[in-house]
């Protein structure tokens, strides 16, 4: 009697060891699967032409619903009560870190605060296509939670796409609804990025790319060697927020036409009895308003003031990659 109660003992325990090693099995292979659906095996098997190829479709719009539901399931959770700490002497103040990227509004170890109530509005910007990843989705203005499970995430105080400076857009790179920049790394010099305002189609060509510290926001000022400039980030490595991958991409096409020659044909011609035909020394009318000269009204080349502090709260930055 005594040694059948021990095999029946022995038995649950085989039982309850089989259902732990099948579900973490379950789990590695949905992971697996997770990873192989998801990777850009077209890097493997195609040649450079094929992974540059402009046949990309064009994004579908955001699912708003499905957003503000995520962000309010998260909203939704119980977060620790703040803890009070003893005043510490003032520091020297820290270098803002680069946008985060990560699952949209969950840190690892910090739950995001968002608000109850009327989200950040989505501004819809244009497009982004990375044809060698089959990337086809939306820019968004801002890199806060919201915009970033919409699309790309434009950097506020950047140039807008296709202007003259350094346009910088931030992704994320493990989100459950939203990572354009998985693979950002398997991006080479030479690629093509493919950037659209709606009016106008801008090719950009990837120059560089290389890892900074999270810190290092020089990289969204201007770019000495490149005059339109887009650059590219994303957290690395996969799961962490440490570090940022950075690609530097060159603007080399808009609407088919070289840069020079298509900025070339926006100038209007000079008309007969233009500022430039008439005598400089001609006095205005009495009453009538003067036009700005060239050096007060003329911006173009100026690279855009960025702020001191970048977006890192809860709402206005995403955290890891």
């Amino acid at each position: 009697m005594a040694q059948l109660k021990k095999k029946r003992k022995l038995s649950a325990r085989t039982v309850i060891s089989r259902v732990l090693l099948s579900a973490g099995a379950a789990c590695i292979l949905f992971v697996i699967v997770s990873e192989a659906i998801d990777y850009p095996w077209q890097v493997l098997f195609s040649d450079e032409q094929a992974l540059n190829e402009q046949t990309l479709p064009e994004p579908k719009p955001p699912e708003i619903e499905f957003i503000d539901a995520r962000l309010s399931a998260e909203q939704s959770k119980p977060t620790a009560p703040p803890v009070t700490e003893a005043p510490e002497e003032p520091k020297a103040e820290a270098p803002a870190p680069l946008p985060e990227g990560g699952d949209g509004y969950l840190n690892f170890n910090t739950v995001k605060s968002l608000p109850t109530a009327n989200y950040p509005t989505l501004v819809l910007l244009g497009t982004i296509k990375i044809p060698k990843l089959k990337i086809s989705v939306n820019i968004v203005e801002d890199t806060n939670a919201r915009s970033l499970l919409a699309g790309v995430g434009h950097i506020p105080y950047t140039p807008a796409i296709g202007e003259k400076g350094n346009t910088c857009l931030a992704g994320h790179r493990l989100a459950r609804a939203m990572h354009p920049f998985r693979h950002l790394d398997k991006v080479a010099a030479g690629d093509t990025v493919i950037l659209s305002n709606g009016a106008h189609t801008y090719i950009y060509t990837v120059k560089s790319s290389f890892i900074v510290d999270k810190s290092e926001n020089w990289v969204l000022g201007k770019v000495d060697d490149i005059e339109y400039c887009a650059t590219l980030i994303t957290c690395t490595p996969v799961g962490s927020e440490a570090q940022r991958i950075i690609v530097r991409c060159e603007l080399t096409d808009i609407d088919g036409m070289p840069p020079a020659d298509f900025f070339a044909a926006q100038k209007p011609e000079t008309m007969p009895g233009d500022a430039e035909d008439q005598d400089p020394s001609t006095e205005p009318p009495e009453g009538e308003a003067t036009l700005p000269t060239e050096e007060t009204s003329s911006t173009e080349g100026e690279t855009p003031e960025i702020p001191e502090t970048l977006p890192a709260d809860s709402d206005e930055a995403v955290a890891d990659g």
